[in-house]
């Protein structure tokens, strides 16, 4: 027996499971297009064959749910074929309901034939996308080899004017961005980039020099400044890493170093420091040395890493631990002032007891003051109060008997002081 009723039950149906797409293929099971004839949903045609089966294929049950909506006469079957094989017949339902899905079909499939194109726009712009070395080295030529590139580079972290933040919606009046430029020398195709070369120490492969002409990063995508700023930043996250593990790590000196440098700065390195650099990176990524000894030696390594340290190595192990904790019986140590020459001697003992009794008077004197708040709260508190003078007399000799123990010279004068206003000598009161 079929259903049949004005109202338009497939569109609520739908609705009401949440607008399922196992739903919706459940309920175009059997149907056909007008057009030409085919099935509604086929499972071998596009888009709906690059889905997975359980993305739309319904279980033996649900198949059941969808045969007693349609019917009201329902035997249940022992097995999934007979109810996909009641599903597939032809059937005659409500015209709304088969607008209704054929309708909701075909928004369907618009909507997983754009979800499609933009996962194979994705997958092509993987395969163009900035890998190897020589798109990151680009990026850091295109910056240092341009003078008005590398002066603008040097600035980008200043505050802006007035003028300018009002001038930065507006496109045509408005100040191009330092990616900006170095986006279009990129992408030129005349521009050959010339590497440095480097000291053997460093590795053996920034030796000699060589070109980049633009046809071996031509096949890459296009850079935007949104692109060269990202990769640029991702770059110096890297290196800053990099960096301070070979700092901390004493450049092969056993973790003392003579003399100060700043941080990740090459000049004045002993051989030994600088053949360490390469054990910090991985073998494939030696183009990341030759970036760290590049900005280096064009001074651009503080503005990049954005640090303003002056000394990062690591020092002498002992200089950093507290004086209770220092080993020794006697010690002569300097003071970080070498030009005074102030030498400090003392067992551990006698500093030790120093320290302790420094923070005994701290305390001492952090009681004392608490007391004193204390007793100006209670005197502000009694101001306050309409209790009679003999009341605020007795109150007060009273708060004198409970804190007379232990009490210093700051609460026995503020005991006095409160004495003599409440007997009204100091404001000459009755």
């Amino acid at each position: 027996m079929l259903i049949h009723d004005d109202v338009c039950k497939a569109k609520t149906y739908y609705v009401a499971n949440n607008r399922s797409l196992k739903v919706l293929v459940r309920m175009a099971w059997g149907l056909r297009n007008e057009v030409d004839g085919s099935p509604l949903f086929d499972e071998t045609a596009e888009p709906w064959k690059d889905l997975k089966q359980k993305e739309w294929k319904s279980d033996n049950r649900e198949l059941g749910l969808e045969i007693r909506r349609r019917w009201e006469d329902y035997i249940k079957p022992t097995s999934t074929d007979p109810a996909i094989s009641a599903l597939g017949n032809d059937f005659t339902t409500q015209d709304a309901d088969c607008s209704f899905i054929r309708a909701a079909m075909a928004r369907c499939r618009l909507t997983l034939i754009g979800t499609a194109a933009g996962r194979a726009a994705e997958q092509s712009a993987l395969q163009y996308n900035w890998t190897g070395p020589d798109p990151i080295v680009c990026l850091f030529h295109c910056i240092i080899d341009k003078p008005d590139i590398r002066s603008k580079f040097m600035l980008r972290l200043n505050s802006m004017t007035s003028e300018a933040l009002e001038n930065c919606n507006s496109f045509g009046s408005r100040e191009i961005s330092v990616w900006e430029d170095v986006a279009v020398e990129w992408n030129d195709t005349g521009y050959t980039v010339t590497t440095e070369s480097f000291d053997r120490c460093i590795h053996p492969d920034l030796i000699l020099s060589r070109d980049i002409p633009h046809s071996s990063v031509a096949r890459l995508a296009n850079a935007t400044a949104e692109k060269c700023e990202s990769k640029f930043n991702s770059t110096v996250l890297y290196l800053n890493r990099v960096i301070q593990n070979w700092e901390a790590s004493g450049q092969d000196e056993g973790g003392h170093i003579e003399g100060r440098h700043e941080f990740g700065c090459l000049e004045g390195r002993e051989d030994n420091a600088l053949a360490t650099m390469a054990n910090f990176v991985p073998e494939q990524d030696v183009h990341f040395l030759y970036i760290w000894a590049l900005i280096d030696k064009y001074q651009l390594l503080k503005t990049c890493m954005q640090v303003n340290v002056q000394e990062f190595a690591a020092g002498n192990g002992a200089d950093g631990v507290h004086r209770l904790f220092d080993s020794g019986r006697f010690e002569a140590r300097q003071t970080d002032d070498e030009d005074d020459g102030v030498l400090w001697r003392g067992s551990k003992q006698q500093r030790s007891g120093g320290v302790v009794q420094q923070q005994r008077l701290h305390d001492n004197e952090m009681k004392a003051q608490r007391k004193k708040d204390r007793l100006f709260q209670k005197r502000q508190s009694l101001e306050k109060t309409s209790l009679s003078r003999k009341d605020k007399r007795t109150y007060l000799c009273q708060l004198g008997e409970r804190e007379e123990s232990g009490v210093g010279k700051v609460e026995q004068v503020m005991r006095a002081q409160l004495l003599e206003r409440c007997n009204g000598q100091s404001y000459g009161r009755n």
